[in-house]
């Protein structure tokens, strides 16, 4: 197992967690039940983490395709930087869910604040993650890039070709 394919292992979890933790955080904040917030923080808090791993092997990751056929730089440039701004407010979302966690064990007033706000930034993760996964995708699955992208799909398909006939 190298760096890319440990990349690809950790990278789906901030975005799909990110989903469920979300989930289970507004089915607790509507049920008024503490377990489930506490759940849900756990959950963001781990999302973070893997999207730490994920933004660690990135740059191991990018060696392993710079001379793969259809990649090109910018191509990784534009992930890089979705990928940095999806996980800037990940960062801020997993504070706040370490302080509502901590708020909960405390009994403080302010919990139910918190938690409103970890459901607003995870609202604005969500939208952020779209852009970090398809430019992730767009890497390797030529198929789902866009047409002003650096290689159509039938450009990728015809430089394999030629190179396997070389």
């Amino acid at each position: 197992m190298n760096e890319a394919h440990i990349h690809m292992l950790v990278n789906h979890f901030p975005i799909i967690g990110l989903f469920f933790g979300l989930g289970v955080l507004l089915f607790g904040v509507v049920k008024k039940n503490l377990t489930l917030k506490s759940t849900a923080y756990v959950m963001l808090i781990i999302c973070v983490i893997f999207g730490q791993l994920a933004m660690m092997t990135g740059n191991k990751a990018e060696h392993f395709v710079e001379d793969l056929p259809g990649f090109t730089h910018k191509i990784i440039h534009e992930h890089e930087e979705a990928a940095e701004a999806f996980m800037i407010p990940m960062y801020i979302l997993g504070l706040v869910s370490i302080v509502g966690l901590y708020a909960q064990s405390k009994k403080l007033s302010f919990e139910k604040w918190i938690s409103y706000l970890a459901l607003v930034l995870g609202v604005v993760c969500i939208f952020l993650s779209k852009n970090a996964g398809t430019t992730g995708g767009e890497i390797r699955h030529t198929e789902i890039r866009e047409k002003d992208s650096t290689l159509s799909n039938s450009d990728a398909y015809n430089q394999v070709e030629e190179e396997e006939n070389e």
